[in-house]
């Protein structure tokens, strides 16, 4: 992507300040999960500009209110896990079942509704892999390449 379409997100980005100072509503939520959703948006856009300039065709945009997006994101701050409780920056202390072990750093979290209305944390970590013992038999992967 070239230096235009990067002037583009950061304009958005910065726009942010002035949004929430007008929408009590942004206000409630979380600095870099709002700069998450417009990097999300940002990146939609620049797909749907590629599918039209490959001639495919593009329906207008329409807006998605409160209640659309279904997961938020912390990608970096904002929370901690501790005693069977995830602190969320903005929200507060949630109770939470964890399904096993949590493996590595957790560098971030997702939060995510089901159409159960139930609520999902998934944690995103940073692991070293684990090398698997030599078995003497031949694999083969295919990677895509034309």
């Amino acid at each position: 992507m070239g230096q235009r379409g990067e002037s583009n997100l950061f304009e958005l980005k910065r726009r942010l300040p002035k949004l929430k100072e007008e929408d009590p509503w942004l206000r409630k939520a979380y600095s870099q999960s709002l700069q998450n959703e417009v990097l999300r948006v940002f990146k939609n856009l620049r797909v749907l500009s590629v599918l039209k300039r490959n001639g495919r065709k593009v329906g207008r945009l329409r807006f998605k209110g409160k209640g659309w997006f279904k997961s938020f994101a912390y990608p970096q701050f904002g929370f901690r896990l501790e005693k069977g409780k995830l602190f969320l920056s903005k929200v507060g202390a949630v109770p939470i079942k964890l399904h096993r072990e949590i493996e590595g750093k957790v560098k971030g979290v997702i939060i995510k509704r089901e159409r159960s209305g139930k609520w999902f944390a998934i944690f995103q970590v940073e692991d070293e892999p684990k090398l698997l013992p030599k078995t003497g038999r031949a694999v083969g992967i295919d990677v895509g390449v034309r």
